[in-house]
């Protein structure tokens, strides 16, 4: 399962590139270790906004997914801490940010994968 979440990050990163963000970081965590949690992508947005972004990946079919079944308040909310902390290390404190949600879903018959992306999940 690690390789079907890392080829996930691999091709959400290289999707946003292709929209023109910028990736900061990856696999991201605070200073403190991984006592808060992980972001598993951090961008930039083409008009500068900072984006977190939470990658969940899967093996499957179209039908049989939703990709943020498995966001609850907590994930969001150690999400949200984390990014203060990313900010506020990187002096960007001030910038607008969000959270967004890549569902990467491979697909078991035609050995494809497709790319959803919600846009802030949180603001």
């Amino acid at each position: 399962m690690k390789n079907i979440g890392k080829n996930g990050e691999l091709l959400a990163a290289n999707y946003l590139v292709a929209l023109g963000y910028e990736i900061l970081d990856v696999n991201y965590f605070n200073h403190k270790g991984y006592q808060v949690g992980e972001i598993d992508i951090i961008a930039k947005d083409p008009k500068g906004s900072i984006v977190f972004v939470e990658v969940k990946s899967r093996k499957g079919e179209k039908d049989s997914w939703v990709p943020g079944e498995n966001i609850n308040s907590d994930k969001l909310r150690k999400i949200e801490k984390i990014a203060n902390i990313y900010l506020r290390d990187n002096d960007l404190i001030e910038k607008t940010w969000r959270i967004d949600l890549i569902g990467v879903l491979f697909s078991i018959k035609t050995r494809k994968a497709s790319i959803c992306h919600i846009k802030a999940i949180r603001v």
